[in-house]
């Protein structure tokens, strides 16, 4: 596999930084697989996507790419993921994403039904930011409130810590939220503490992005049109995002499908190894004319 480093400038003059993953050569043209947000993501996704030419980048206001005053949340998102396909010449595509992203992908497909061919969510969160679940679709424990007393416990003593290590700190007691097993929580490598606007991404998500993303509301139409057929995966014990956000999810589109990862929390590809192959046979499953 080749890797390719590319800054992409939005009609606005924001720029996105963007890493390009092209296959072996291959005698077929390779569809694409955009990742927004996906960076992190990578070194899992790349090996396991052979035939696939990917491209992963960092949304407005995280990693690589350029900090964005006033930016609106997922609204640009949504458009910034046009922009860059259109920017980087992709015709129609599968695109892939994580957690919120996995939100404003779909969001993306429904007010771009021509772009995208396929959709994979992952551990996405509800339709309906104000949808509540029973128990047994919102897995809890102890884990989230020793995760978040830690937090405190950091925050209080924000000040005795140089900002690199203080993000590093909060990202060693994020970690647990996002697995099942705590053996799997050291595969959770996504902090890039050393980046100013991931160190800052949390005031920007409390700020902007979960305001953007309580404010959505999505009726019968906008599902209808996502047509293209989506992968939701999702783990059972999934904490940051109820498994029964992807009941809701399979219940309003069209095309939608469930893969339900019984032992598995946030990442359930770093906790289940059937999980990396099932998504490369979706995406492999049609082309994207």
């Amino acid at each position: 596999m080749h890797a390719t480093e590319e800054h992409v400038t939005l009609p606005d003059g924001i720029r996105l930084y963007a890493r390009i993953v092209d296959p072996p050569a291959v005698t077929a043209e390779p569809t694409t697989v955009i990742i927004p947000n996906g960076i992190v993501y990578l070194d899992d996704f790349a090996p396991a996507l052979p035939g696939h030419r990917i491209v992963a980048y960092d949304l407005r206001n995280r990693g690589a790419s350029d900090a964005a005053p006033g930016a609106r949340g997922v609204p640009d998102d949504i458009e910034d993921l046009e922009h860059l396909r259109a920017a980087l010449g992709i015709g129609r595509s599968a695109t892939l994403g994580h957690s919120y992203v996995g939100l404003v992908a779909a969001l993306h497909a429904m007010r771009y039904p021509g772009a995208i061919a396929r959709l994979v969510m992952i551990g996405a969160p509800p339709p309906d930011a104000a949808a509540t679940y029973p128990p047994e679709l919102a897995y809890s424990d102890g884990v989230q409130a020793a995760a978040f007393a830690e937090l405190g416990r950091l925050q209080a003593e924000r000040e005795h810590h140089d900002p690199v290590a203080f993000a590093r700190a909060a990202w060693d007691a994020l970690r647990p939220l996002y697995v099942a097993d705590p053996a799997n929580a050291a595969k959770i490598r996504w902090d890039r503490a050393e980046l100013p606007n991931e160190r800052a991404f949390l005031g920007y998500w409390m700020a902007t992005v979960l305001p953007s993303i309580q404010a959505l509301h999505l009726g019968p139409e906008d599902f209808a049109r996502l047509t293209a057929p989506v992968l939701v995966v999702h783990g059972r014990k999934d904490r940051s995002a109820p498994f029964g956000a992807a009941l809701d999810w399979l219940g309003k589109l069209p095309a939608a499908r469930l893969l339900e990862v019984p032992e598995a929390a946030h990442a359930p590809w770093l906790e289940d190894p059937s999980v990396l192959p099932a998504i490369a046979a979706f995406l492999g499953e049609g082309g994207t004319a």
